[in-house]
């Protein structure tokens, strides 16, 4: 014990080098977002718009915004229903320091910087946690946290928050699942249940793609006794995960029909997972499609050389890590091209994840535990052939330095001062709305007062409008349609003051909402009560909380009787 801790001790100082190493690193890939904040991309519209109007529901007290107040000029948006939460908690978490509102922008840019970091510590972790050297661990995290998919794509290209955040999360899975695959324990299986938990709340795309992969790893790489108990352990992890992500995971579950990925894609054609193969004709005659082609292709290309590298050394220790990965990443590469359609018709959830690119998280986490092994394998065994080998693919990662450096220059301010909350998913939910009313300028905006309860020649008083709950009086000389300038959702209800239930539909063609109101004075309340999906959901994540605990809870042991 005494000689494990002095190990442990004399490694710290190499720990800690190698992670100011990675944090250095990450500032650099992600200086743009720290200095001007969030980078302008294809998303970068959609997340601040949404950042905005979550931001601004957590200051006025509301713990968990789904029903967005701010958007589609203040009309509403139940986008939070269905997306993961997390990115944008993690943004407020800096407001403490920012000082906003207003300063929206620099706490997501700074949140982007932290996923960045995050994922090259992870990954560290994980890779010296799977016996490679403090320099190999570091070096390959480095790769993974520079990969162009990660940096020029994700970050730069397109501003995919959630999917940046997801790379911080998948290296900790397979770090507690390597662990637990070698020893039960009971605080590696809280670890990958709360790794997982993160994950599900942050992408559900990611995780849906990624899921398989650690019960995959176990049949790959465990001795032939071990893989049920290994399997048993992961299972119940992720069943456990799954608890703690419920007060997410369960309404976006239960309302997934209403917030359709399936009508998004319907609606917009360029989401079609086959017209967004690598290196089809549809890339061809689209650049940022055939730019991430090539990018793929040169990470892929990395990967073989690395793979190469590790067949040379002849170390037979390292076979067994090297066919997983090496399958891992020949599969994400195939499943992105056209001669793939065949899986992709086969297998329908696929086809929510809408763009193949995005295995190419698979292949970036692949990639990074090749790196590490290779670099190793090469360790005191340099011969010709396996320095012409590493010379080549230490120039092509090397040169990953040219796309990446033009995206961070290309990079300055963008946000005007009339910046409206725009809402990509809108055609995903606006089910009752005339599609080409379905935009800013289709509908008129929600006016302000008294003036967003709509009764013909009555008298509408607004009394509150919050984000769940809208009350106003009304006079009123026949029974009729009252409008309220929200968007129609199905969670919505009517009430009067007495509790009674008032009919409640969508107007055409704008799919607002419309409550059948009485003759006379009424004070009515319209709004979305916590469903049983919410409820169950916020139930099972306390449970889950207490089975964490009770997991990593250092119960004493009974001392034997003498």
């Amino acid at each position: 014990m005494f000689r494990e801790k002095q190990i442990a001790f004399r490694g710290a100082p190499r720990n800690a080098l190698s992670i100011f190493v990675i944090l250095a690193v990450s500032v650099i890939l992600s200086l743009p977002s720290l200095r001007r904040g969030l980078p302008y991309g294809m998303d970068s519209a959609e997340h601040l718009s949404w950042y905005r109007c979550f931001a601004a529901q957590l200051s006025g007290g509301e713990l968990y915004p789904r029903w967005l107040l701010g958007m589609n000029a203040g009309l509403g948006s139940p986008d939070f229903f269905v997306y993961g939460p997390l990115p944008y908690y993690a943004a407020f978490a800096f407001r403490i320091f920012t000082r906003g509102p207003g300063k929206e922008a620099l706490e997501l840019g700074i949140s982007i910087w932290l996923a960045v970091a995050l994922s090259g510590i992870a990954a560290y972790i994980w890779l010296k946690d799977l016996g490679c050297t403090g320099f190999a661990a570091a070096t390959a995290a480095i790769v993974y946290m520079s990969a162009p998919y990660h940096i020029k794509t994700d970050l730069y290209t397109r501003v995919a928050l959630a999917e940046l955040w997801a790379f911080a999360w998948i290296p900790l899975i397979m770090c507690f699942t390597a662990r637990l695959l070698r020893k039960p324990s009971r605080t590696d299986a809280c670890g990958l249940a709360v790794s997982y938990a993160l994950l599900l709340t942050t992408h559900l795309f990611t995780a849906l793609m990624f899921l398989p992969l650690p019960f995959l790893y176990i049949l790959a790489v465990s001795r032939p006794q071990e893989p049920l108990r290994a399997l048993r352990d992961n299972l119940l992890s992720l069943m456990l995960g799954v608890a703690l992500s419920a007060a997410y995971l369960l309404p976006a579950l239960a309302w997934h029909k209403y917030v359709s990925a399936y009508k998004l894609i319907d609606t917009r054609p360029d989401y079609l997972y086959y017209r967004n193969f690598l290196f089809s004709r549809d890339a061809a005659t689209n650049p940022y499609l055939m730019t991430v082609s090539w990018l793929t292709a040169w990470t892929a290309a990395v990967a073989a050389g690395c793979i190469l590298l590790i067949v040379l050394s002849k170390k037979s220790s390292m076979f067994r890590e090297t066919r997983f990965w090496a399958a891992i990443a020949a599969v994400s590469v195939v499943l992105m091209l056209p001669v793939s359609g065949w899986v992709w018709n086969m297998i329908p959830p696929l086809q929510a994840i809408q763009f193949p690119s995005r295995f190419n998280t698979l292949l970036g986490l692949a990639l990074a535990a090749l790196a590490a092994l290779a670099i190793d394998s090469v360790r005191g065994r340099w011969e010709w052939r396996s320095a012409a080998v590493g010379a080549c693919t230490l120039v092509l990662m090397i040169a990953w330095v040219v796309p990446i450096s033009r995206s961070i220059g290309y990079q300055g301010d963008w946000i005007k001062k009339d910046f409206v909350n725009l809402d990509y998913l809108i055609t995903a939910w606006a089910q009752w709305t005339d599609p080409k009313l379905v935009s800013l300028r289709g509908i008129p905006p929600a006016k302000g007062g008294d003036d967003k309860v709509v009764a013909g020649d009555s008298i509408a008083t607004v009394e509150t409008w919050q984000p769940r709950s809208i009350r106003f009086h009304l006079t009123k000389a026949e029974a009729g349609w009252t409008m309220v300038e929200q968007f129609y959702f199905p969670l919505w209800v009517a009430t009067l003051a007495d509790g009674r239930s008032l009919t409640i539909r969508p107007s055409s063609p704008e799919g607002l909402i419309e409550v059948q109101t009485p003759a006379g004075d009424s004070d009515i309340q319209v709004r979305l009560p916590f469903g049983p999906a919410e409820t169950a959901g916020a139930a099972f994540s306390l449970l889950g909380l207490v089975a964490a605990a009770f997991l990593v809870w250092p119960f004493p042991v009974a001392a034997p009787n003498p």
